[in-house]
């Protein structure tokens, strides 16, 4: 075999590693859940709807991981639940990626997930009978009020969830503090 050849071979091995080695760096993908309560704060009373965010790790940056959302789920409870889903959101930043500060990149915590980017877009009507639904959702910071917060993991979600050609919106909320479960989608 020719010696510049097996060079070549040998570069494009040493790149390969490196690039599984960077991928191997990234923390394994998750899921954010959000749950707005019909009484804003009030654990006992109903969800009305709940969002999933699945998220998957694309870059690090020291502290800092650039997590894609590879989805977004809007979920109404109910006798029979209504669902909309998009698949890769818009995210208002840069360069698309929702960017987080952990402790520990590797192993990034739950609490550290609690101020969701710019999020905006339609999410489609899984039932073919229901509408799609036009969606904003950002996060904000979170004051607790004395006493203490709500929830063992809350958030503070500016949303507006309007179904597709309705002027009203289904549900909105400001500074809005809502639950961030460790887990997946419950109903009350």
């Amino acid at each position: 075999m020719n010696i510049r050849i097996l060079n070549m071979i040998v570069i494009a091995t040493a790149c390969f590693a490196g690039i599984q080695a960077t991928r191997a760096d990234l923390p394994v993908d998750r899921s954010v859940y959000l749950y707005m309560y019909e009484v804003p704060g009030d654990p006992e009373s109903d969800i009305v709807f709940s969002v999933t965010l699945d998220l998957e790790a694309s870059d690090i940056d020291g502290y800092w991981v650039g997590w894609e959302i590879t989805s977004i789920e809007v979920r109404e409870p109910g006798t029979q639940d209504t669902v909309w889903i998009e698949s890769f959101p818009m995210v208002d930043s840069p360069d698309g990626l929702w960017w987080v500060e952990h402790y520990d990149p590797g192993d990034p915590l739950h609490d550290e997930f609690t101020v969701p980017p710019l999020l905006e877009g339609t999410a489609l009507a899984q039932d073919p009978l229901n509408d799609d639904l036009d969606y904003v959702l950002e996060g904000a910071s979170y004051i607790p009020p004395p006493g203490g917060a709500p929830y063992d993991s809350t958030a503070a979600i500016d949303y507006t969830f309007t179904l597709d050609g309705e002027v009203e919106p289904k549900k909105d909320g400001d500074d809005e503090p809502v639950e961030m479960p460790v887990g997946s989608h419950t109903t009350q």
